[in-house]
């Protein structure tokens, strides 16, 4: 980061470093770099976001745990769609089958 290829401000009296990023996701950003891992609530939603900001930093680790922790999430969601959707069809199969049968026993009553 730090050998001039990402533009960075040194502020002179307060010998601080100025990151122009997104602070809501450098927080995860730094959590990963304490932690050697990916520590996000079940619910967080941004992970392009993030995913986008571990490629500015060059994190190479970082972007294979978000990317793995990402198809896996979207391959659940996708999943769940699945079954759903399946759930639907074979409510409605079943229902027309029960109404064919109640049609055929009153055809033969």
């Amino acid at each position: 980061m730090f050998n001039g290829t990402i533009p960075i401000v040194l502020d002179t009296l307060k010998q601080h470093y100025f990151i122009d990023r997104d602070g809501g996701m450098f927080r995860h950003i730094l959590n990963f770099l304490r932690n050697k891992k990916l520590l996000l609530p079940d619910n967080f939603q941004y992970f392009d976001l993030l995913l986008h900001e571990a490629q500015y930093f060059e994190l190479d680790h970082m972007v294979f745990m978000l990317t793995k922790t990402k198809n896996s999430k979207e391959g659940s969601k996708q999943d769940r769609v699945w079954m759903s959707d399946a759930t639907d069809r074979l409510k409605q199969e079943s229902e027309l089958l029960t109404q064919e049968r109640e049609r055929l026993q009153q055809r033969w009553s």
